[in-house]
């Protein structure tokens, strides 16, 4: 049997409260995107292969990691045939770790739910956004970690570096049918070490923040999705960009302030970028922008996904 499993990537917002004064910290809001996606295939063969091209390493050491821990005798033949830029704040190993999780749950039989699958793949630990646009798509909000001793985190570390359960969505809406653009800029965004660094020395933040960013997603942001009001949306993140004290990259602020003069709307940095994303509310933009953007890098015009993962299985013979 072959195995394909098919996902969006995500546009992660903002993390919403990492003051934690109300005994709980992360949360997030984000939304899922037809592209780019990951694609990988499965298939029983004689021992463990895998076609990842630079990410071959990490994921060939996830499936032993998967084949110990449910007991699996680990001969799989795994081939990713897309892939979303790594480090570019488009989900990428959430997808991809998930995406070959499922192909062997799947192709092994395995009635193992997505919040294990997250767990075993120490994905979700921050926020939430990417395991559950993975599961169904759309606009998201989950409600974060419980802070504390003897709690889900008891401190302030990215996914990479903390074993957390993936955490309740508290909102999930269809989002509307708005042109997306995404600018991918050559270089990487904020990753590994670095990540881990800014998050000790940025974290607690500031109470009034996370009160602040929570009173424009819920009373701003949230009714601009459902009401398909794109200037509300706009607006929505724009006011974010503003309170959440952050500072983009300048090669990141300059491609922001450029697609702001040219119309586009809710302009900003998904996650710690580089990528940049922006909504045209009309051909013309969409055609003025990408041509704008292609001197800035890999441009890519898709749409929201409003559902998570695709399998398919065939039949297949056996790989050597």
């Amino acid at each position: 049997m072959k195995v394909s499993v098919e996902t969006p990537c995500r546009l992660h917002l903002t993390l919403i409260d990492l003051n934690g004064g109300l005994g709980r910290i992360d949360g997030g809001v984000g939304l899922a995107l037809e592209r780019p996606r990951v694609v990988v295939e499965a298939s029983s063969s004689r021992r463990l292969m895998v076609d990842a091209g630079e990410r071959s390493g990490e994921l060939k050491a996830l499936c032993g990691r998967l084949a110990e821990e449910y007991a699996l005798d680990g001969r799989f033949s795994i081939k990713v045939s897309e892939q979303i830029p790594p480090h570019s704040g488009l989900g990428s190993t959430t997808q991809l770790y998930l995406a070959t999780a499922k192909a062997i749950a799947e192709l092994s039989g395995l009635k193992v739910g997505l919040p294990e699958l997250a767990y075993q793949t120490c994905r979700g630990g921050t926020s939430g956004v990417g395991v559950a646009a993975f599961e169904r798509g759309g606009f998201i909000v989950d409600s974060g970690h419980s802070f504390g001793v003897g709690k889900d985190k008891k401190s302030f570390l990215p996914s990479s570096y903390c074993r957390s359960k993936a955490p309740p969505v508290a909102c999930r809406l269809n989002f509307p049918a708005w042109n997306v653009l995404l600018c991918i800029p050559k270089g990487r965004g904020l990753h590994g070490v670095d990540e881990l660094n800014y998050f000790k020395s940025h974290f607690p933040a500031k109470e009034r923040e996370a009160e602040r960013i929570c009173r424009i997603i819920l009373m701003k942001l949230v009714p601009a999705v459902a009401e398909e009001d794109i200037d509300g949306f706009d607006e929505s993140i724009k006011l974010l960009n503003k309170a959440r004290g952050f500072e983009f990259p300048q090669k990141t602020r300059e491609i922001v302030e450029e697609v702001n003069q040219m119309g586009g709307k809710g302009t900003s940095m998904t996650s710690f970028g580089p990528a940049v994303f922006t909504f045209a509310d009309s051909q013309e933009t969409l055609k003025r922008l990408q041509h704008r953007l292609k001197r800035r890098g890999v441009v890519v015009a898709t749409k929201a996904a409003n559902h998570g993962v695709v399998v398919k299985k065939t039949k297949q013979g056996l790989k050597r």
